[in-house]
């Protein structure tokens, strides 16, 4: 049965909730409280992944492999229908100074993860050019590998990955570290998304209101009969919250999703030549993604700031001097740009999607911190099912309001 819905919230998260549902048939409405993306969509670096998917919980793990495998088509559908393109990019990812490596590699065999390991204590690794023979004007990079990918199990059967010595004199590099390369990893550009599924959302029908924030909800019988805003109020027969680093702030009228939290990420953009760079690079905590067109972005940060968007200089010559250690191209230059964004933060990274407690017709999209983007598709298919009452590919149980309600942060609360 067609539905007149609304979804409050035009981040990646609320998009891709109005798509799927615009192409289940449903009307849909999209308010948003600002402009299209312009919050945590727009400021993140679009790794189709977890940093490193075995560290974390696994229902972030489910709902990111079960994105993960269907993303290239899912996005091959927005562009077909928009126009546009996201710019993904399957340029795989080198993990360096990866702890307990063979644990690592044990869980990409157990999720079905292309995965290869190099350790520096095998002889494979003898043609790696050692850290101190780098000058400043080399490059560390992965991005000339002659053989083809292989799995993980075939890794383990003996069939190692070698990093060598560029015609050009660039280099490939572990430094001595704990290596895994992952080449399925993709990426999409953050702007280029959103630009998409705003003009596939529009194509299908949908509406889109930016500059109107939601107030307020009318109710009758124990449903959410219309919601609204400072110039008008809209009728509905559902509504939507994805609201994501604001969720935590409620709606009148509604409860707040629980445990939702701004958390600030700060970020770097350099411009280099293309193919400079082309996998990106991670380790202990920082991430360097390479676009098509020789621009690198270089991140980032996690600071509970509440809502404060600003940048400082004292966190802009960290990033920059770390990311210089792995590219050491990027020391003589200065970054194009430097900003902030709001992660919607949830403990352990699980977001909330469900049902409201509070009312029938009203769902929650939000709390995906880190990897909204990444958990877009496979959320949204979760979320439109339970809307529709149809039994949904993953289990809900772990994304349910009450799991969140049970769920703490690190300092307790």
């Amino acid at each position: 049965m067609t539905q007149n819905i609304l979804v409050i919230g035009a981040g990646v998260s609320g998009l891709s909730v109005a798509l799927g549902l615009l192409q289940r048939g449903h009307r849909v409405t999209v308010l948003e409280r600002s402009t299209v993306g312009g919050e945590s969509s727009w400021a993140g670096g679009g790794i189709l992944s977890p940093l490193l998917p075995w560290d974390y919980a696994e229902p972030v793990s489910a709902l990111a492999l079960q994105s993960m495998t269907g993303y290239a088509d899912w996005v091959a559908g927005i562009e077909a229908i928009s126009g546009r393109s996201a710019e993904f990019w399957r340029c795989g990812m080198l993990a360096l100074n990866v702890a307990n490596p063979e644990q690592a590699l044990a869980w990409c065999m157990a999720h079905g993860m292309m995965a290869e390991w190099d350790c520096p204590d095998t002889p494979h690794l003898a043609r790696v050019v050692p850290k101190e023979t780098l000058n400043n004007t080399t490059s560390i990079i992965a991005n000339d590998v002659k053989q083809s990918s292989v799995s993980a199990k075939s890794k383990a059967a003996g069939s190692p990955r070698r990093f060598a010595p560029r015609d050009d004199g660039i280099v490939q590099h572990v430094s001595k570290e704990n290596c895994i390369w992952l080449p399925g990893i993709a990426q999409v550009r953050n702007p280029r998304l959103v630009a998409a599924l705003r003009a596939a959302v529009v194509q299908l029908g949908g509406v889109i209101r930016e500059q109107c924030p939601a107030t307020g909800v009318l109710t009758q019988g124990g449903r959410v009969t219309a919601v609204q805003t400072a110039a008008e109020t809209f009728p509905a027969d559902a509504v939507v919250l994805a609201t994501g680093a604001w969720s935590g702030l409620g709606l009148a009228g509604l409860a707040a999703t629980p445990q939702i939290r701004p958390i600030r990420g700060q970020m770097l953009l350099f411009k280099l030549a293309p193919g400079v760079l082309d996998t990106i690079l991670y380790r202990n905590g920082l991430y360097l993604i390479p676009r098509r067109d020789g621009h690198v972005l270089v991140g980032s940060t996690l600071e509970d700031a509440g809502f404060d968007k600003s940048t400082d200089g004292a966190t802009r010559q960290r990033l920059h001097a770390e990311a210089a250690e792995l590219l050491p191209a990027l020391a003589a230059m200065q970054p194009v740009r430097h900003w902030a964004g709001l992660r919607p933060g949830s403990p352990d990274n699980i977001p909330v999607i469900d049902r409201h407690p509070d009312f029938g017709n009203v769902f929650v999209n939000t709390g995906h911190y880190r990897y909204g983007v990444t958990l877009a598709p496979a959320s949204a298919e979760l979320l439109v099912d339970l809307m529709e009452g149809r039994t949904p590919v993953l289990d809900p149980t772990p994304y349910r309001w009450q799991a969140a309600l049970e769920r703490r942060w690190a300092d307790g609360s």
